[in-house]
């Protein structure tokens, strides 16, 4: 095994970003975090893009002062998998093209869809020319929020470089249907992306209705209301939120544990300080499957504490118009209360809970796999390593 065998040059990205996290605080990265989330970069263009991509590269030359630098870092954060990126520079590969997220499935987009979502299944609308139940459109509308989850996950996952090499020779349709263990002489059973859209879709809707049976027997009971404002506003807020809430934390666990098979069955690429890929005898990256493991552990909290932060603040705005009486009577402008304060609570909380963690995690040699117990400091020290979280 070797560190250093890629060049530090293509990882300058890497050290950058290390060296700023190990600077950060909490609120520095939610502030971070929210500038990634601006809503101008809806209207970027691939020159935009690329502009900043050339500041990010050229930032220690001097020419830049230091918020244009940290601009052009979010803007980079925004639009590119630095997984991918790592990857593209490697193979001298078009970056926006090989490592920039899809169309709808960047963060700055996150918020608008699924408030767009969030409109479909809380007023949901009529079908054109479907005559289809109202209880079906909802099953139909909360399996595409499903759908887009599970597919804005495995875009945010974290590849093996191996991966992204064998991915882009094979069309995305056709993984649907072809497993990765297959493809890289892996032993055992793997999901293909097809398998893993079935199962997620089915045991997120199956525990969502054990969940959703409970909570009505819950809500059966009768109790007499508290006299007091502010205890019928805090009793609404959680009756009306613990379920849902709940419910989705539960289908996110499923979503990224079906998005991110690889990582938790066969490891991640671990970084030196250097930001160099640590390296098998055969140049093959050596993968942690603990760092990966932590990784995705990280991202499900992550999720949790989104989700809460968002379903909290939008039934507990429900809860202070319902009772002040100030809650629209329409059933429309009703569901537009909702599907806003759903907009704001994203708002908030995603920044948030994107700042609870580093991007990379840090870990000493001697913590992962026996692999890395050998790479020690000359003083005989565990050397740190790195492994990326994904979002």
């Amino acid at each position: 095994m070797s560190d250093g065998n890629m060049e530090a040059d293509n990882n300058g990205a890497l050290l950058a970003l290390l060296e700023r996290e190990k600077k950060s605080d909490y609120l520095t990265r939610v502030k971070y975090f929210l500038g990634t989330m601006n809503a101008r970069y809806l209207f970027y263009t691939r020159s935009n893009i690329m502009k900043n991509l050339e500041i990010c590269e050229n930032k220690n030359k001097g020419i830049y002062d230091p918020d244009e630098i940290l601009s052009a870092e979010e803007v980079k954060h925004a639009f590119i998998h630095p997984e991918y990126y790592l990857w593209a520079k490697k193979n001298n590969k078009d970056p926006v093209q090989y490592a920039g997220y899809s169309r709808m499935l960047r963060y700055f987009e996150y918020v608008p869809v699924n408030m767009t979502l969030a409109w479909a299944i809380l007023l949901i609308p009529p079908i054109p020319f479907l005559n289809i139940p109202f209880r079906t459109r909802g099953v139909l509308y909360n399996m595409i929020n499903r759908l887009y989850c599970i597919t804005f996950d495995y875009q945010h996952r974290n590849p093996t470089h191996q991966e992204l090499e064998d991915y882009t020779k094979v069309p995305f349709i056709k993984r649907l249907f072809k497993n990765y263990a297959e493809d890289n002489d892996q032993e055992g059973f793997d999901f293909s992306l097809g398998v893993r859209y079935g199962a997620d879709i089915a045991c997120a809707f199956g525990f969502t209705w054990i969940l959703y049976t409970i909570a009505k027997k819950v809500q059966a009971i009768k109790r007499t209301p508290p006299k007091n404002l502010y205890l019928r506003i805090a009793g609404s807020t959680w009756k009306s939120f613990w379920a849902p809430g709940s419910a989705v934390c539960i289908a996110h666990f499923f979503d990224i544990l079906f998005a991110r098979w690889n990582e938790i069955k066969y490891g991640s690429c671990v970084y030196d300080e250097n930001g160099s890929i640590i390296t098998n005898p055969d140049s093959t990256p050596t993968l942690s499957a603990i760092g990966a493991r932590d990784a995705v552990g990280q991202t499900f909290v992550q999720r949790c504490m989104t989700v809460w932060l968002a379903l909290g603040l939008g039934s507990f705005c429900n809860a202070v118009l319902s009772h002040t009486g100030r809650m629209p009577k329409n059933v429309v402008a009703k569901g537009m209360v909702g599907v806003l304060a759903c907009g704001l609570g994203l708002t908030i909380s995603v920044p948030m809970s994107l700042g609870l963690f580093d991007t990379y995690l840090g870990y000493k040699s001697d913590k992962l796999e026996s692999e890395f117990h050998g790479l020690i400091n000359p003083d005989g020290t565990p050397i740190t390593l790195y492994v990326y979280r994904g979002d």
